[in-house]
């Protein structure tokens, strides 16, 4: 019999940012490779360039929000 040879795969570990818009109930969501400061503000970017400047933000207060300020 053959050895059967397999790929060796790699995992990566990827989240959600999930923008919402509370008035006509749409959700935007943006894959974000990691839970940093920098990360989220490019995830944030990218949705402003899409969705345009939102007039109001809320936010969980996460510890990756602190280092923007």
């Amino acid at each position: 019999m053959r050895e059967l040879k397999l790929r060796k795969f790699q995992n990566y570990d990827v989240y959600i940012a999930a923008f919402v818009c509370f008035s006509i109930k749409a959700v935007h969501l943006e894959v974000v490779s990691e839970l940093s400061t920098d990360d989220f503000l490019a995830a944030f970017g990218r949705f402003i360039g899409r969705r345009g400047l939102p007039c109001e933000v809320y936010s969980d207060c996460g510890m990756n929000f602190i280092g923007a300020d």
